[in-house]
């Protein structure tokens, strides 16, 4: 599934979009049992998560692989998937993301940084503070060495803030 994800950002083009359903339905076909697996609190070793009631007497085995899986077949039967890629929409140049990261129509505008002006207009002493933290960090896969929470800082938006 993991591999389905990662190739998914990569879809450029109709064909391209085909295969990667074609792909869908071939993992599905391979481990889709997976996604109907179900635990009971009389299974040998079974341990609730905190994503199960106590009141509740089985749960999905693989809550998370089955959530990723429903929500990827569903985008693609709604027709919400590839959007972008639709040929009755193609004389608006869509874009394929709306992620700010990757440059979609939520991204900052390009060019030099500029201030803005305050909109709340409220006196310094009742302004807030916004924290800025660093990318998330998986252990082992990369070199800041500190935890997250230590990384994370204070920028003050108002300079007349005490």
């Amino acid at each position: 599934m993991l591999r389905l994800g990662r190739a998914l950002l990569k879809v450029e083009t109709i064909e391209q979009a085909d295969a990667w359903l074609g792909a869908l339905n071939a993992w599905y076909a391979s481990f889709g049992h997976l996604t109907e697996l179900k635990t009971h609190v009389s299974d040998k070793g079974a341990v609730r998560t905190n994503e199960v009631r106590a009141s509740t007497d089985w749960w999905w085995t693989h809550l998370r692989l089955r959530r990723g899986y429903r929500l990827l077949r569903r985008l693609a039967r709604e027709g919400h998937l590839f959007t972008f890629l639709a040929p009755e929409l193609a004389s608006l140049d869509l874009n394929r993301t709306t992620n700010r990261i990757e440059g979609g129509i939520n991204a900052p505008p390009e060019g030099p940084p500029t201030s803005s002006p305050r909109h709340d207009q409220r006196p310094p002493t009742t302004s807030h503070r916004m924290v800025v933290l660093p990318p998330v960090a998986i252990p082992g896969r990369t070199n800041l060495p500190d935890p997250p929470r230590t990384l994370a800082t204070t920028h003050e938006q108002d300079p007349h803030h005490r």
